[in-house]
């Protein structure tokens, strides 16, 4: 069954009449539903689910905790992919809390490689980009020119993704490197901000780009989707930040919306949030 638009309440309630199993479901998807009031989640009987998919953005740790508590502790499953290199790692229910923020291990036939601008691997802990040898990694996009010669090398894809394996061989994505903000010569990660940020009891979703900042280049800006009737203001989430985020990664300025702009996959569309601030300026979006 598909939603079109989704509503969370409405996907709560075919659950329920329908006695659904499994559920495929974005980040996004899931934070609403954590966002409904209490009096409407108990008007639902969800104990027919027994797997909970999710994928295609980063899940925050207290979202799965949540899961967990209401849903049980064989219920959720994470998956990590791309399209030019079909599925790359997996979460199982077992390693959600025992490994808190991981996208799991390789599937069978997977192999992850962390390297370096120049190829070179890097040891477990260290941070790089990830690249992926699966069975599926394709050679050329349908109908255009084949990969760039330089996301390919020995059968493995960089995925534009940065993260690090720990020294048991789990995967640990920090962010989209194209989605990376430097201010003042550092690196922040939107993603990071992103997961403090929805902790916050009144913020359903956040996405986080950088913009044009003088001084420093760029700036983290936050565009908040507030819970019914709790909006925050912006004092109330700088010091909700304080002392969960270093001074130089917290946003000073937040925009609300009443949703995100997504693209058919669920991923938020970050080019579309950043282009009226770099319009005419040397970035790409």
């Amino acid at each position: 069954m598909l939603l079109d638009p989704y509503d969370a309440e409405s996907a709560l309630r075919l659950i329920d009449a329908h006695r659904v199993q499994a559920w495929t479901a974005v980040p996004t998807m899931l934070l609403r539903i954590r966002a409904l009031p209490p009096a409407t989640m108990a008007r639902y009987d969800l104990s027919s689910l027994q797997a909970i998919n999710t994928g295609a953005a980063p899940v925050p740790q207290s979202l799965k905790v949540w899961l967990i508590n209401r849903l049980g502790a064989n219920v959720l499953w994470e998956v990590y992919g791309a399209s030019e290199s079909g599925m790359i790692s997996y979460t199982a229910p077992e390693h959600q809390l025992s490994k808190p923020g991981t996208s799991g291990l390789p599937y069978d036939g997977v192999e992850i490689a962390i390297v370096d601008e120049r190829w070179n691997p890097l040891s477990p802990g260290q941070t790089g980009e990830i690249a992926v040898n699966t069975p599926m990694v394709i050679d050329h996009y349908l109908g255009h020119g084949p990969l760039p010669v330089d996301t390919i090398k020995d059968g493995f894809y960089r995925t534009g993704d940065v993260g690090h394996l720990d020294d048991d061989g789990f995967l640990f994505i920090t962010d989209r490197i194209k989605d990376m903000i430097v201010a003042g010569g550092v690196n922040i990660y939107p993603a990071e901000i992103e997961k403090a940020l929805v902790e916050h009891p009144a913020v359903v979703d956040a996405a986080v780009i950088g913009i044009p900042h003088d001084d420093f280049g760029e700036q983290p800006l936050a565009f908040i989707v507030a819970a019914n009737g709790a909006r925050p203001t912006d004092d109330d989430l700088v010091a909700f930040l304080d002392g969960r985020l270093a001074s130089y990664k917290r946003p000073r300025k937040f925009i609300y919306v009443d949703e995100l702009p997504l693209n058919p996959a669920g991923k938020v569309l970050k080019t579309a949030l950043r282009r009226p601030y770099w319009e005419g300026r040397q970035r790409h979006v």
